[in-house]
């Protein structure tokens, strides 16, 4: 009597049938994978610049500092650990992340979408890095050579001003059209080449600052990245920058001022007007004009 199994023939079929559904599934589940990261991603920058929001009411519509210096009208800039009720003062302070932690829930989770966030003891690298960059050049001031800050005459050491009435946005008040002005966008660190954060475990690092395709220093106008193959890439050499892109397949989670947030592609974010307050058009470089004008 013969004793019931498989043929060979009937293991290389059943192998053979398993193997096709598992090609035709992966790509399926891949992609599945990819839209819930996106999903979720999209919920988390929706969530931060609600908090971006709330922190407006609470100071009388005044937008969070982009990336000030240490002491601003002869006060010192301080960020305090709502869990903890630590106070950072400078590095960790000049970065939104700790001063936007008060209005988050699940802070780090979510200003980390789609990467593992740097221990909490270590608080100025958790400052660093999040997936989302604020743009911090046209919205809050970013101190340095893009003049969002000015020397004061308040007479302490090392003070400055907001640079009001130039090209940066510091109140709710001067945005001239709310659904027109970018606040965050998914980015990636980059100076210029691989990430400036690889050999510490953070190849996919993000940065606290998202870069504008144009930014001069001087009185000569300069692309910070421009479009190659779909990406944005740096232009040159510089400091570190929040170049915008994504980790959860096409086109960059952006969001506005309005509170609104979408899906943006590099040659559609490579516009200035959506950027800066004052552009003129999609090239201007619009602290280089207040430079050669005023």
């Amino acid at each position: 009597m013969r004793t019931p199994a498989f043929t060979l023939i009937e293991l290389l079929v059943a192998i053979s049938i398993i193997a096709l559904l598992i090609g035709i599934l992966l790509p399926v589940l891949g992609a599945a994978r990819v839209v819930g990261q996106r999903a979720t991603t999209l919920s988390d920058i929706r969530q931060t610049t609600l908090a971006y929001s709330v922190y407006q009411l609470d100071y009388d519509g005044h937008v969070i500092w982009g990336f000030p210096p240490g002491i601003i009208n002869g006060e010192p800039v301080l960020a305090r650990d709502p869990q903890t009720g630590t106070v950072y003062g400078v590095p960790v302070s000049e970065r939104y992340p700790w001063r936007l932690g008060p209005y988050i829930q699940n802070v780090w989770d979510v200003i980390y979408s789609g990467q593992e966030p740097p221990p909490r003891d270590n608080a100025y690298f958790i400052s660093l890095i999040p997936t989302f960059g604020l743009n911090t050049v046209f919205v809050g001031g970013h101190v340095g050579p893009w003049r969002g800050f000015v020397p004061d005459s308040s007479g302490v050491s090392g003070s400055f001003a907001p640079n009001a009435g130039e090209h940066v946005v510091f109140w709710d008040r001067e945005v001239q059209d709310t659904s027109e002005l970018i606040v965050f966008a998914e980015v990636f660190a980059s100076t210029g080449g691989a990430s400036p954060f690889e050999s510490l475990g953070y190849p996919e690092a993000g940065m606290f600052w998202a870069t504008p395709p144009w930014a001069g220093w001087g009185t000569t106008p300069q692309r910070r990245w421009v479009v190659s193959d779909g990406k944005a890439k740096s232009a040159g050499a510089g400091p570190i920058q929040g170049l915008p892109g994504s980790r959860s397949g096409e086109g960059v989670p952006t969001s506005f001022f309005d509170g609104h947030a979408e899906v943006l592609s590099p040659e559609e974010l490579d516009d200035m007007q959506l950027w800066a307050n004052d552009a003129l058009a999609a090239d201007d470089d619009v602290l280089v004009r207040y430079r050669t004008t005023n």
